[in-house]
């Protein structure tokens, strides 16, 4: 919450090779975006980093779409 306003982002949990869990947050605040994403990443057995490789594109493809919304 920043001036009262209240700020939503929607993250991924996953597990490393090791079993350890990773945390990437901020991905989106767009809960169908989000539900759609993560059910996209789910149909497909990829392996670990081809995950974070879809995660960080996605991200960057949110963030370029906020950006353009903003100068619209």
């Amino acid at each position: 919450m920043v001036d009262a306003l209240v700020e939503v982002n929607f993250g991924v949990v996953m597990d490393d090779e090791k079993g350890h869990r990773e945390y990437f947050c901020d991905i989106s605040d767009k809960y169908m975006d989000m539900t759609l994403f993560v059910f996209d990443l789910n149909r497909y057995h990829i392996d670990y980093q081809q995950a974070k490789e879809k995660i960080e594109a996605f991200k960057m493809k949110k963030a370029s779409e906020k950006k353009s919304d903003l100068h619209t």
